[in-house]
């Protein structure tokens, strides 16, 4: 184990080179877990995943970058009923997209605070099972408002190594809840937590 970090240590320092270049163009990818918030039961985290592209830079004589993000997004939880509505079983599918402007913060040469702010889509799917009963999947969609905020560690002009979290709120979520009511369930919580391992690519 300690020659594993201390060779892993070894190669975050041969490829921290300086990271001077003026980029303006990202590719991400990020992987996590999700997780709902906002019902009248716990929910369970699942797995979430997703892309963003992206392009901006900084304003001469500013520190702060700016960027306009696009992202496509998966992901997946599920939770359940209360038991006087026979214990059902909710397992649901997100995939949406998101155009969020982002800023990044400079804390250090190479650690940066990263904010976004955005506006979207989701495309849900719920399965609801019950034991005595055939499954019932709804599909519905809702406009989404987010927020992200993390850290980014800049190992060279090319790469970076972040982790984030964001929330996915749903004001108006009136076809999503059909899934809770068909639970037993008033709603289906006010919005989404994710917590993302992120890496990105400057060019």
């Amino acid at each position: 184990m300690r020659t594993a970090l201390i060779a892993l240590t070894a190669l975050v320092a041969l490829t921290a080179t300086p990271a001077l270049a003026d980029n303006h163009f990202l590719l991400e990818g990020e992987v996590g877990g999700a997780a709902p918030i906002g019902l009248e039961t716990s929910g369970d985290a699942g797995l979430s995943y997703g892309g963003s592209f992206g392009f901006g830079g900084r304003v001469r004589g500013f520190a702060p970058a700016y960027y306009l993000i696009g992202r496509l997004e998966r992901a997946e939880f599920g939770f359940d009923g209360p038991a006087r509505a026979g214990a059902a079983r909710v397992e649901r599918c997100q995939q949406g997209y998101t155009i969020a402007g982002r800023m990044y913060l400079p804390i250090t040469d190479r650690f940066r605070l990263l904010l976004q702010v955005g506006f979207g889509q989701v495309f849900d799917e719920s399965e609801i099972t019950r034991e005595g009963f055939d499954p019932l999947v709804i599909n519905s969609t809702a406009f989404t408002l987010s927020t992200q905020a993390g850290f980014q560690f800049r190992l060279n002009d090319t790469l970076s190594l972040g982790l984030s979290g964001d929330m996915t709120f749903l004001p108006d979520r009136e076809d999503i809840d059909k899934a809770a009511l068909a639970a037993g369930l008033d709603d289906s919580g006010f919005m989404r937590m994710r917590m993302l391992g992120t890496a990105t690519m400057h060019f």
